[in-house]
């Protein structure tokens, strides 16, 4: 009978334990969430002050990028004095860019700004969004679909990418001058529709910009395939680029590539 005492009591106190250690990691998430919703409070609170208090922004939890995301966009955009700006995805980034471009004397170099969506529906809902601004001459949004495609660059790899080089060819060629440095935000397409789902954009824009610096910026750094994708596109870069990787702290990752080129043909 005392040894069955004991060993009760062993089992009841390795139950305790267990149940102590699981109050230990709720908490410790508990923790972190709310630590993470103050952060994204405070982003949220800075971007409508860079906004200047203007028209309310879409919603940004879930999908959209995050606010503190929105932050290391306007801090990239303030930055260098970009002549376009393309968007693989569109959304809240796509309002809160046109909204910045709006104001008055704004990015004075900055020729054009361009977002592209697969879907047809998000690319309405966005240009709904855009119809609340008092400005948005400088942003245009896209319906290009999903397409199979094999990027330049030696990867025979195909890919369900958007289906925009003939028209941005196009479009560059529209525009009054050459544009020298050029920021790409990489949204999308989501990674369900495929293994490196975001991978052709940096192929796409080295052949059609060949003498461009060309400036990345990349979502979801956090997940294992944008991580892959970052580093395949830094070795893109080798040789032509000198590169410089930056990674803003932000919740869902980011991923930063400066890539100057580093001799350019034209003059």
């Amino acid at each position: 009978m005392p040894k069955r005492k004991r060993h009760g009591r062993q089992a009841t106190g390795g139950r305790s334990g267990g149940q102590g250690a699981i109050t230990h990691r709720m908490a410790s998430i508990v923790k972190n969430e709310l630590a993470n919703a103050v952060r994204q409070i405070e982003a949220h609170t800075n971007l409508l002050a860079i906004l200047n208090g203007g028209t309310a922004l879409p919603p940004m939890r879930g999908w959209p990028i995050s606010p503190d995301f929105g932050i290391a966009l306007a801090d990239v955009l303030e930055a260098t004095p970009y002549g376009l700006v393309v968007e693989f995805g569109s959304g809240v980034s796509t309002f809160m860019l046109a909204a910045l471009l709006g104001k008055s004397g704004a990015y004075p170099d900055l020729l054009s700004h361009v977002a592209l969506e697969h879907l047809e529906q998000y690319q309405q809902q966005t240009l709904q969004w855009l119809s609340r601004l008092p400005d948005v001459k400088r942003t245009q949004v896209w319906h290009c679909p999903l397409a199979p495609q094999q990027p330049a660059g030696g990867s025979d790899a195909t890919y369900n990418y958007y289906d925009c080089l003939d028209r941005l060819r196009q479009h560059l060629q529209s525009l009054p001058k050459p544009v020298s440095k050029v920021l790409a935000l990489v949204d999308g397409p989501p990674g369900g529709t495929g293994r490196w789902a975001r991978y052709p954009a940096v192929p796409m824009l080295m052949q059609l910009l060949p003498e461009s610096d060309l400036h990345i910026l990349l979502d979801d750094h956090k997940r294992l395939d944008e991580k892959k994708t970052g580093q395949a596109w830094v070795n893109l870069f080798a040789n032509q680029y000198q590169v410089d990787l930056q990674t803003p702290p932000t919740e869902k990752g980011a991923l930063f590539i400066k890539a100057t080129k580093l001799i350019k043909t034209t003059t």
